[in-house]
């Protein structure tokens, strides 16, 4: 996010900062040094205590908070959120004089808090009440007003002075008054925050004693904290007697303990004081804290050793002259737990270890007389206890578990008509989609996931409709019996952040002892989260809401669109250091195949209330229409047409698309419902009821998506901001909402599902285009930017159908060009017309504002886009072509890559330190006589620079290998049959290790431990503690490559066998037949070894059986395998300059990094979160595994696997892609729309295609021995031909009368049409590769060793044969037209990533002169890519 914020008199938004501001802004920059990082957080803390006055406080706050990372110093964190509030508040000052926050925005800073979970340690609390307060006060920051009332604005301009006031005297009282009633009238909490922020010297006791919202107790702590560091001999004996009557848990709200722990935090705060009165007064109440508080969250503060060390001689000194009080209090309390029922037997013995840590924590003895309960009083009291609980409360645990399971039941009984339920299959990786082997069904794994006690979170994907919500409730109804079920729909929960669990609960109408005896009986629970996406969310709610604490197992359901731009999408649901391949399990909802069609049509005919039809008029309907079939593999969709089945018979449809569907059923339901309200509607006077439903629900819809919810909240006694929609005494208001497709649940409505929103969501959208291409502005569509990717789907939808649309948002477009009003339509326009698929190749753009734009994947060359406000626009994998982009605003844009460094030399190989903060580098310099030199570099990962005078030539030979100590001392290279040591801060030869007889092929390190492999058939285990040998294997043929982990070593030999050794034994575990080519390189990944080979593949084997675990086939030679810390990623890199990142859950391919343009020399992780790769092209390469762009990257249907054709047909119509993933997709060549995916069966790779003279028909060529050919006009078979193995080429004669084709027995088959018989099968000498009809009479054939063979058609014998150059130019087949009214053609490699949706970024020719806000790196990038 940029800086996004603008004054209303057009100042422009790059400003040049000066005094304070530019004192700040350089403070913030320090922050990306680590080694000063703690030093500037002091100067920023510093500077905001000293009379800060900001000029441009919106952009000083946006660079901050952009700056702001979760990390292991959370305390610092802590700080600069204060800092990031104070500077807030200074916002609204300047607000207050027409000071202006945009929408973006607000949006962008709610997104990066959203991104700072707090960890589960002693900062956490006090991170979240600032990232609350920062949330609530960005919030108040609305267009042309500020949620913060004149009286706390002026009390904190007031305040303000007063500080920097010399003379305090006289505007003291008034002040302290002014304060004191704000804090005590109907203010909202956040503004009683931010008065009690606005000063520092008003403290009074007081103050403390004002009840309320747990945030301005605590901020009013803050300011006690404060006031007692700056002024201690003030503080007076009631303030300590306030504390501690505040610090016993006696209040019962569920946030009492927030407030306790920042009383422990105050009171700790004083012993470094050295007050001796303070202290002592401090040491007493934390005593009575240590002996009374049973919150582990609190006992977590007052337990940290760090904390205790700070006050620990004060606190023995107390105790020491205080000894027998303190043990009469401790005994007393002793007495209390052993003769009430309030304490049970686990709890009793809690307290003596509780007790016994005090005493030893502070190295005393008191010689307490501690007494313990024997068993049978024990089950006397608990007996007694549950008797008094029930008779206070009224349920046990068991009433408890039944109340939730009739809640269950009577949900399940109001939506029980609407289910139709047929057992869904899932994949556990997404790429298995189209292989119906690998479908499961679904309830056998999820009984899988309820008995495995391991597995505690499991993640639902699938698309919109795709059966996720029918499938909670059947997960309900399957386990409610047997388990306790705990169902949240988040979209109609407040707090799902923090108190997810209590507020489903409170809605059961259970109490705050309910549920924390459902907590502290450790029952086991299942908690079913449905709608993380309808929410968009992207936070880790198992964290956020402590279910570490529950004896839980959390089911969340996702549109996968929702998660597909993240990368590591799997840490928004791992609990925290956790191991995620234990814990977290993942299940794709597959689409419905044949069978259950047909079974939910039975149930549906069996069930339905609506008007009957036969399986032959359903039959008729799906074989008539194109398109449908691949409709209705999604069941909601399927569910929906199954109603309007008698409309989609008589309205004679040839073709239909999802939008068309949509609108027949919405018809239908307000036909359905217009005659039944024929008699109101006489009564209020409506004339077109139809007209007024959907008016109705485009409005709501629209506001609600513009809001962010899926569901809304109206109570009849409270209005609100729904009341337009939802007042019970309007009348004609009542009747238009009962015609509305709405789910009305209590207090809550939502539309009945939620892709019938985004449908009016875009219906209204449309409207709205016209009414702004009529300059009226005033309408949502001008006010939010579209996130949603299902609202983004129907206007693409929308577009395919309206001619009219296109043309709307282009003027939408360039209206901006004079008015800024338009920015967001403008936008919002672009982003449509990309996801669309509208080609936008040389258009004037010139001076266009459209401020947080999605242009992923566009394909924009030649556009004009100088004096144009593109600040937050997303540029990622765009094809830039020479754009001209001089003088535009490009604040914090995206191009989506990083740049790279750029070496003058080839480079070997990379390494990175222990901190990752130096890059090792080695290089090598060919020269004329063939000699190598090489070089050591030390590069800094985040600048790309080089460290000063750190590039030195170290040896004559070619170094290979490279790896730093674990002290980061040195750095270890191999030259030969050597171990070179160098010191890794001069580069200066330290010492080298001798012993192997030959070339050292491999070598790794773990810790102090050095192993290398080498052609001498030996493998070393070097200590490096004393530079000795700790043992040999020695061998009985070359070694490959060696892996070493925390247990175990491993290596490849060049029988192509894997052998693996105990690393603290050195005995022989396991001995694999591995690959049937050379092993290339090994990696241990936890208990599995993963091994890469030329024969390209990927095994993962299980260590101690060797069993094969998994194979994936590449499809290239993998060079390297590294694995991120957690596990979960493995990232490869191959000598066809390919990079792939891998999710080793589900075995899938996260994404293809595509950059290098040669070798791939090594790939490491940086954390785990990027990837930094070297190659012999002379670059390394930085890549962001966790990128998260604002808005949802454009969803381009793509093949999964490696594309192995791709060919256009003759009237340059249409365009096909043959792929791996056993599938052709055909897609438009004008637009790039796609149209259809045909599946060939056989689960084998598709490896051709080709088009008919006539663009008419396509045949596919697959490896499971079968041509089938289709009709474009209908989709359908045309003809399946059974070949004799693999169908490697095809090609049609120019006149469409013949058919070739060539197998991978090296057969060559000419078949006449249109009866596809057998003219002649030829056997070849070699394989076929490509065919070309020459004349009429005679047939090309290109073979293996780029031998060109004729074949006379007359009488299928060879003519001549003749060899042709290697770099022959492919058939004009290789070529494809991309673009919309432009003859752009792409040569084959541009066309696979076209089809294939992964465009590679293009910046050459382009113009950045006079841009501004361009970062370094994105400044480099474009320097590189020129």
């Amino acid at each position: 996010m940029g800086c996004a914020t603008q004054q209303l008199n057009n100042e422009p938004m790059s400003v040049e900062f000066q005094g304070q501001d530019k004192q700040f802004i350089e403070l913030i920059k320090s922050l990306e040094d680590r080694a000063i990082f703690q030093k500037t957080v002091t100067q920023l803390v510093q500077l905001c205590d000293n009379k800060l006055v900001l000029q441009n406080p919106a952009q000083v706050l946006d660079k901050l908070l952009n700056s702001l990372v979760y990390g292991e110093q959370s305390q610092y964190l802590a700080q600069l959120l204060s800092i990031s509030q104070k500077i807030l508040h200074q916002v609204y000052f300047r607000f207050k004089s027409d000071y202006k926050v945009s929408i973006q925005t607000k949006e962008q800073w709610l997104s990066l808090l959203q991104n700072l979970i707090p960890r589960s340690d002693i900062y956490c609390n006090e991170i979240e009440f600032h990232i609350d307060c920062l949330r609530a006060g960005i919030n108040a920051l609305n267009i042309g007003k500020l949620d913060i009332s004149n009286q706390v604005l002026e009390f904190g301009q007031n305040a303000l002075e007063f500080v920097r006031s010399d003379d305090k005297i006289s505007s003291f009282s008034a002040l302290k008054s002014s304060f004191q009633n704000i804090l005590t009238q109907n203010c909202t909490w956040i503004e009683k925050v931010v008065s009690v922020n606005c000063q520092k010297d008003l403290f009074d006791v007081q103050i403390l004693k004002i009840t309320g919202e747990w945030h301005v107790t605590y901020a009013v702590l803050n300011m006690l904290q404060q006031f007692i560091c700056n002024n201690p001999d003030s503080i007076g004996n009631e303030i300590f007697e306030q504390l501690k009557e505040m610090a016993l848990p006696q209040q019962t709200h569920q946030d009492a303990w927030r407030i306790r722990e920042k009383i422990a935090w105050v009171l700790i705060s004083v012993f470094p004081l050295q007050n001796e009165t303070l202290s002592q007064q401090a040491a007493q109440i934390l005593i009575l804290m240590q002996l009374n508080e049973r919150d582990k969250r609190v006992q977590r503060i007052l337990q940290n050793k760090e904390l205790i060390l700070q006050r620990k001689q004060q606190m023995k000194k107390y105790i020491h002259e205080n000894e027998e009080t303190v043990k009469k209090t401790i005994e007393a309390k002793n007495n209390e737990v052993n003769s009430t029922t309030k304490f049970n037997h686990q709890e009793k013995d809690e307290w003596i270890q509780q007790i016994s840590e005090f005493q030893s924590s502070l190295e005393i003895e008191l010689n307490l007389q501690l007494c313990e309960s024997n068993i049978q009083q024990t089950v006397e009291m608990q007996n007694k206890m549950n008797s008094l609980e029930k008779a206070a409360n009224g349920k046990n645990i068991q009433e408890i578990i039944q109340t939730i399971r009739s809640f269950n039941i009577q949900m399940l009984e109001e939506l029980e008509q609407k289910d139709k339920y047929v057992p869904l299959n899932i994949v556990h990786c997404i790429s298995d989609q189209n292989n119906e082997q690998q479908h499961i069904d679904v309830n056998s794994e999820l009984q899988n996931f309820v008995i495995d006690e391991k597995q505690k979170v499991l993640l639902i994907q699938g698309d919109a409709g795709a059966g996720k919500s029918t499938l909670c409730r059947q997960i309900i109804r399957k386990y409610n019996n047997t388990h306790l079920i705990i169902f949240a729909v988040l979209s109609k929960i407040q707090n799902y952040n923090t108190e997810l669990i209590h507020e489903i609960l409170s809605e059961m109408r259970l109490n705050q002892k309910d549920i924390l005896t459902i907590q502290t009986t450790n029952t086991p629970i299942i908690l079913i989260v449905e709608g993380y996406d309808e929410v968009r969310c992207y936070k880790n709610l198992y964290n956020t809401n402590k279910l570490h604490d529950w004896n839980c197992k959390v089911i969340f359901t996702c549109r996968k669109q929702h998660l597909a731009q993240y990368q590591l999408y799997y840490k928004l649901f791992a609990p925290l250091n956790s191991n995620i391949q234990e814990v977290f399990e993942e299940y794709f909802i597959v689409p419905f195949n044949k069978d259950q069609i047909n079974q939910y049509v039975q149930n549906f005919i069996q069930n339905t209330q609506i008007e009957k039809f036969t399986i032959k008029q359903w039959n008729s309907a799906i074989s008539d229409i194109k398109g449908l079939d691949q409709l209705i593999t999604n069941p909601f969709i399927l569910s929906i047409v199954l109603q309007i089945i008698p409309s989609l018979n008589s309205s004679a449809r040839k073709d239909i698309n999802l939008l068309q569907i949509y609108e027949m059923f919405i018809k239908q339901w307000f036909d359905t419902h217009e005659q039944n309200e024929t008699l109101n509607v006489q009564s209020e006077s409506i004339n077109n009821l139809s007209s007024e439903y959907q008016k109705f629900a485009s409005q709501l819809s629209a506001k609600m998506t513009s809001m962010n919810k899926s569901a809304v909240e109206y109570k009849s006694t409270h209005r609100n901001q729904w009341s337009e929609f939802f007042d019970p005494n309007n009348k004609k208001q009542s009747i238009i909402r009962m015609g509305i497709p709405l789910n009305s649940n209590g207090t809550y409505n939502s539309f009945i599902h939620k892709t019938i929103q985004e449908y009016f969501t875009t219906l209204n959208g449309k409207t709205e285009i016209m009414k702004l291409v009529a300059q009226d502005i005033n309408c949502i569509f001008a006010k939010y930017l579209i996130h949603d990717d299902g609202v983004l789907n129907f206007y693409k939808q929308m577009l395919l159908t309206d001619n009219n649309l296109q043309d709307l948002l282009f003027k939408v477009i360039y209206m901006s060009k004079n008015n800024k009003q338009y920015g967001i339509a403008a936008a919002n326009a672009i982003t449509i017309l990309n996801y669309a698929d509208v080609q936008m190749i040389n258009k004037d753009f010139k001076g266009i504002q459209i401020q947080g734009a999605n242009l992923s994947s566009a394909m924009l060359n030649n556009c004009d886009f100088s004096s144009a406000d593109l600040t937050d626009v997303n540029f990622t994998q765009s094809w830039l072509y020479q754009c001209n982009f001089s003088n535009s605003i490009m604040e914090n844009i995206s191009f989506g890559k990083s740049s790279c460094i750029k070496s003058p030399r080839n480079i070997s190989c990379i390494a990175l330190d222990n901190t990752q903060q130096v890059l090792a580098c080695i290089e090598y310099e060919q020269m004329e006589n063939n000699k190598q030199f090489s070089y050591l570099s030390l590069y800094c990962p985040k600048t790309k620079k080089l460290l000063q005078n750190t590039s030195k030539q170290v040896a004559s030979l070619k170094l290979q290998n490279i790896c730093f100590s674990q002290d980061n001392n040195y750095i270890y290279c191999t030259e030969s049959e050597k171990v070179l040591a160098f010191n890794a801060q001069t580069l200066k030869f330290a010492f080298k290790l001798t012993e192997h007889q030959n070339k050292i092929t491999s070598m790794q390190i773990y810790q102090n431990i050095l192993v290398t492999g080498s052609k001498d058939n030996v493998i070393i285990v070097w200590n490096l503690e004393n530079r000795t040998i700790t043992h040999k294997f020695e061998e009985s043929c070359n070694i490959q490559s060696i892996a070493i982990s925390q247990d175990y070593i491993s290596a490849a030999m060049s029988n192509n066998s894997i052998k693996i050794w105990s690393l603290k034994s050195f005995e022989l575990i396991n001995n694999i037949q591995a690959h049937k080519n050379k092993i290339s390189c090994l990696q241990f990944n936890k208990n599995v070894l993963v091994s890469a080979s030329f024969d390209q593949s990927l095994i993962f084997w299980d260590i101690q059986t060797g069993t094969n675990l998994k194979t994936i086939n590449c499809g290239e030679n993998i060079q390297i395998i590294k694995f991120s810390n957690d596990g979960i990623l493995m990232v490869t890199g191959s000598n066809e300059n390919a990079i792939k990142l891998y999710n080793v859950k589900n075995y899938q391919v996260i994404s293809t990094l595509d950059g290098h343009t040669d070798n791939i020399g090594n790939v490491i992780f940086n954390n785990d979160d990027s990837i930094i790769s070297s190659s012999r092209d002379n670059t390394i390469q930085f890549w962001d595994c966790q990128q998260q762009q604002s808005t949802i990257l454009k969803q381009k249907p793509s093949h999964t696997e490696r594309i192995r054709s791709v060919v256009i047909s003759q009237n340059q119509q249409f365009v096909a892609s043959a792929s791996n993933d056993t599938t052709v997709m055909l897609w438009d060549a004008q637009s790039g729309r796609f149209l259809h995916r045909f599946v060939i069966a056989g689960n084998k790779p598709v490896l051709c295609a080709c088009f008919s003279p006539d663009s008419a028909t396509l045949a596919c060529g697959a490896a499971s021995q079968q041509i089938r050919v289709f009709e474009l006009s209908s989709f359908k078979q045309q003809k399946f031909i059974k070949t004799a193995s693999a169908v490697l080429y095809m090609c049609y004669s120019p006149a469409g009368d013949l058919f070739a084709y060539s197998c991978e027995d090296k057969s060559l088959v000419i078949l006449e049409i249109p009866s596809y018989t057998v003219k002649y099968s030829i056997k070849c000498k070699s394989f076929t590769k490509r065919i070309q009809f020459g004349s009429n009479t005679s047939i090309e054939c290109f073979n293996e060793e780029n031998k060109q063979i004729s074949i006379n058609l007359e009488n299928g014998e060879e003519i001549e044969s003749r060899f042709q150059l290697k770099n022959q130019s492919e058939v004009n087949q290789s070529k494809v037209m991309a673009s919309h009214g432009t003859s752009l053609y792409l040569e084959e490699s541009e066309a696979v990533k076209w089809v294939s949706g992964q465009f590679a970024l293009n910046l050459g020719k382009c113009v950045f002169d006079g841009a501004k806000g361009l970062t370094e790196d994105q400044m480099q990038l474009i320097e590189q890519n020129k």
